[in-house]
């Protein structure tokens, strides 16, 4: 059986925000997937997707509205995919679900392999105090001029640390280097809010 969907877009890789690409995706065509794969075509090229190891379904990058297929193939390669009409809400309205749908045969046609790791939730441990304080992309060298100033009450979640330094990471995807001792405990559900990520 062969499932045609227009109007999808993709995406090579997760879409991240130090990407600097404007853009939900890199590429808009039509998806057509039968029982041996499935073939991108776009304005920029084709993308021939067999061997399918694990499908996905959920959010990625920078996107935090539009849920995405991602499908892992090939010799670790990726590829996302959601319905892009009506401006994005298609996918919305379903229609990345039925492309979901189309996709999941494929995987059984894969070894079987460990399952890949989910997607952390989203549950802030910190907020940035009312002041803001300044980022770092690398760890632990002040010498170098921020990459930005993160706006108060911003909730985060403490991925790991080092010393004084505390790698962080935004709803949206952004990583980044703080000052630990200046980040304030989030202690219950609802207190802050969710901010702007820069000053």
């Amino acid at each position: 059986m062969t499932a045609t969907f227009k109007s999808v877009w993709y995406l090579p890789e997760e879409n991240r925000w130090r990407d600097m690409q404007i853009m939900a995706m890199r590429d808009k065509g039509t998806l057509v997937v039968s029982d041996r794969g499935a073939e991108f075509t776009g304005g920029r090229g084709r993308v021939v997707i067999t061997d399918v190891k694990r499908v996905h379904f959920g959010k990625q990058g920078r996107d935090v509205v539009n849920n995405w297929v991602r499908i892992d193939y090939g010799d670790g390669r990726m590829a996302f995919f959601a319905d892009g009409s009506g401006l994005g809400w298609g996918g919305v309205l379903g229609g990345t679900r039925r492309i979901l749908e189309a996709m999941l045969p494929l995987q059984s046609l894969a070894p079987v392999m460990a399952p890949a790791p989910m997607a952390p939730l989203w549950a802030p441990t910190h907020l940035v105090p009312e002041g803001g304080i300044d980022a770092w992309d690398a760890q632990g060298d002040p010498s170098r001029p921020p990459i930005g100033r993160l706006f108060g009450h911003l909730e985060l979640v403490v991925e790991s640390s080092n010393g004084v330094w505390a790698l962080v990471r935004d709803i949206n995807g952004w990583r980044g280097w703080v000052d630990v001792r200046l980040l304030v405990v989030r202690q219950q559900e609802g207190e802050g809010r969710r901010g702007t990520m820069f000053a």
